[in-house]
């Protein structure tokens, strides 16, 4: 028989990973087989919100949780979802290239009904101990969404886990300044950053951008400014070298644009304004002031929407090369 080497099998076990059944057939054929294709099949259970069989993964997963995670839901959660049976034939979550938070999350308030008397306890004990598992578990994942109220830097081994991550999401909704400012010490090397529903400047948040050295793409969501974010301005400006793609999306004079002149490696930009800037107003004199002494010779893609005719044609004007794509968008 001919011998296929890891890289060959990885490329035909990817095509097969929306087709559960050969998958999970090929892990069978012998343990070299079963060592690439597990990662794939495990990875696609998390990314499937239809598959049928959640209920098993979740018992799969508490079963797999250390004797100590095991007893502490055993004292405090009386709930008949949560079992502790039917052991796994592998310790799946040691091969999981991902700490899953969205699956986490799913799994969470699906197991711990909302109606629970003391439904937020036991909620927040269950997915502590769930992030643990993960964490303690998983090596040098690449991408992952924070989005929850545990200090996972606290965790053991989140050094190792979450050192390399490289594409990260961030939703401050539901993370804290101080677990920001706990993240910023493990993870220095995010390449592609997404802010979620940013209210403000954010001491833990400016901190963590402030770290990163080799941040190519950043994308804002902003969300009921009451202040015009001038730290976060003067971060991203530190950064500016090293960006590649800008996304922004604003609400009225949630950020200044002070750090435009900087982009000057600018190969992607989309600005997205909640409302019409109007000419004359304080804002548009203060874009009219940056984007006038700004020049992106790189800008391949621009998008812009509500954004004054004038600062459009600033915008094109000043890209030495054609723009592959030019979307403009108002009223």
């Amino acid at each position: 028989m001919s011998y296929l080497n890891e890289d060959c099998l990885r490329i035909v076990f990817i095509k097969l990973k929306y087709d559960l059944k050969s998958l999970y057939s090929c892990i069978l054929v012998n343990k070299f087989w079963y060592r690439v294709a597990i990662p794939i099949l495990w990875n696609r259970n998390f990314d499937d919100n239809e598959i049928s069989s959640n209920s098993k993964l979740y018992n799969t997963i508490i079963y797999l949780l250390p004797s100590y995670s095991k007893m502490l839901l055993i004292n405090n959660i009386d709930n008949e979802n949560i079992t502790f049976s039917n052991r796994p034939l592998f310790n799946y979550i040691n091969i999981s290239p991902q700490v899953p938070s969205r699956f986490i999350k799913n799994m969470i308030e699906t197991l711990i009904k909302k109606e629970d008397k003391y439904g937020l306890y036991k909620r927040n004990l269950l997915e502590r101990e769930v992030y643990k598992l993960f964490i303690s578990n998983c090596k040098d994942i690449k991408c992952f969404y924070l989005n929850t109220t545990q200090h996972l830097y606290q965790f053991p081994g989140a050094l190792t886990c979450f050192s390399q991550i490289c594409v990260l999401t961030i939703n401050v909704l539901n993370v804290s300044s101080t677990i920001l400012f706990g993240m910023a010490k493990i993870c220095k090397n995010v390449e592609d950053l997404t802010i979620l529903y940013c209210d403000g400047d954010i001491p833990g948040l400016n901190r963590f951008i402030d770290v990163q050295t080799k941040l190519k793409s950043l994308r804002l969501e902003f969300n009921n400014v009451k202040k015009q974010c001038k730290e976060l301005s003067d971060v991203i400006g530190r950064k500016a070298i090293t960006l590649q793609e800008v996304e922004i999306s604003l609400t009225d004079n949630s950020l200044s644009p002070n750090f435009f002149p900087s982009l000057i490696n600018l190969r992607c930009l989309r600005l997205h304004n909640s409302e019409i800037l109007y000419d004359g107003s304080v804002e548009m004199k203060e874009w009219e002031k940056y984007l006038s002494i700004s020049s992106f010779p790189n800008l391949q893609h621009l998008e812009t929407t509500y954004l004054p005719f004038y600062n459009d044609y600033m915008l094109i004007e000043k890209s030495n090369v054609l723009l592959n794509i030019v979307q403009i968008l108002r009223d």
